[in-house]
């Protein structure tokens, strides 16, 4: 870790709420019975 301080950011917080636009229908894919297909992402090494 860095012993040097960072600056403190100049930006003030905004008045705007966190996430979509009032309104807006989200979209999430759902999970089928029959894939057309598979695909394996297998880990090629440890994160550790």
């Amino acid at each position: 870790m860095d012993s040097r301080s960072r600056t403190k950011s100049s930006r003030k917080p905004g008045n705007n709420k966190s996430g979509g636009q009032e309104g807006h229908v989200g979209y999430t894919l759902k999970p089928v019975e029959e894939p057309d297909h598979i695909e394996l992402h297998e880990v090629e090494r440890c994160g550790r």
